[in-house]
């Protein structure tokens, strides 16, 4: 017999918890329109609520200043579905940072044969839609693997809570190298990188006058109050 997994409401009734392959399968049946906004979060189908302006225009303005600094063979792009499902491969951590010869970054399709996806734990039950998502290109038309991930942003204006006590664990979980949750209204960015053991190693916090820089490109630093 199949395990069910379940979450559970506010009310504390149990719920039928939905996993990453279901949800995909469900956008292929048409149950789920592909058009709609949502994200998988811990089970639970949670609609996404509309973007106002400032959140649009801080979004828009990092991944562009982003995108000159990253290293080749990355792509960047918003509002990127992503499946927290894990990509199997003993060498896929690994050739996410290039070589000292080669500044370049290999795409999944790269690695060796046998690379699987695992739909277990929480990664089963996890599918985001950061505002800003740094990735290795992967083929296939499903969602971007986690494994594919390099760096995320969240940009938070709402959301704040959900992305820092849902979110941040469960892209740690997953191995996400580096996440951004950047708070516009406390004006300030967490950065989390060194993720161990199912959680993140490191928890810095810049104010948006101060210079903060990525993993990717630690040359080039932004202040977001510049962008803001």
């Amino acid at each position: 017999m199949a395990t069910v997994l379940t979450t559970q409401g506010a009310e504390g009734l149990p719920r039928r918890a939905f996993t990453s392959d279901e949800v995909r399968r469900m956008l292929e049946a048409g149950v789920l329109d592909w058009d709609e906004k949502f994200e998988l979060i811990r089970g639970e189908i949670v609609p996404m609520a509309s973007e106002k302006a400032r959140h649009a225009q801080m979004k828009a303005r990092l991944a562009r200043w982003l995108m000159p600094v990253i290293p080749a063979g990355l792509d960047v792009g918003c509002d990127i579905t992503v499946s927290l499902a894990r990509f199997q491969s003993t060498s896929s951590r690994e050739a996410l940072r290039p070589s000292a010869q080669n500044q370049e970054f290999r795409p999944l399709s790269d690695e060796k044969p046998g690379s699987t996806f695992s739909e277990s734990g929480l990664g089963s039950i996890g599918i985001f839609e950061p505002d800003i998502l740094v990735w290795r290109p992967v083929s296939g038309d499903g969602f971007i693997p986690i494994s594919a991930a390099v760096l995320a942003i969240e940009v938070a204006d709402t959301t704040l809570r959900s992305d820092l006590r849902l979110k941040a664990p469960d892209y740690a979980a997953a191995g996400l190298p580096e996440l951004w949750v950047v708070d516009l209204n406390g004006a300030e960015t967490i950065r989390f990188t060194e993720p161990a053991d199912g959680q993140w190693g490191k928890e810095e916090r810049f104010a948006f006058d101060a210079p903060i820089g990525c993993g990717l490109a630690p040359q080039a630093e932004v202040r977001l109050a510049s962008l803001a």
